[in-house]
């Protein structure tokens, strides 16, 4: 019976290219930057009419009523 031996390779990974290592990492940067970039946006106003209000004229019964 022949013994057969296998040779391993030094790395498993296959070589990136330095372009798309860059272009992976500005990518993730970006990513990472956006958030913070956004701003405090609407903290103080969640865009809700509290229950007991009037929008637009009418309370949330009038609305609901209107609705259905």
């Amino acid at each position: 019976m022949k013994r057969v031996t296998m040779t391993h390779s030094t790395s498993s990974l296959p070589a990136v290219p330095p372009l798309k290592s860059a272009f992976a990492a500005l990518a993730l940067l970006v990513a990472a930057a956006a958030p913070a970039m956004a701003g405090p946006g609407n903290l103080d106003n969640p865009g809700i009419a509290p229950p007991q209000s009037h929008f637009r004229g009418r309370t949330y019964s009038e609305w609901s009523a209107e609705w259905f």
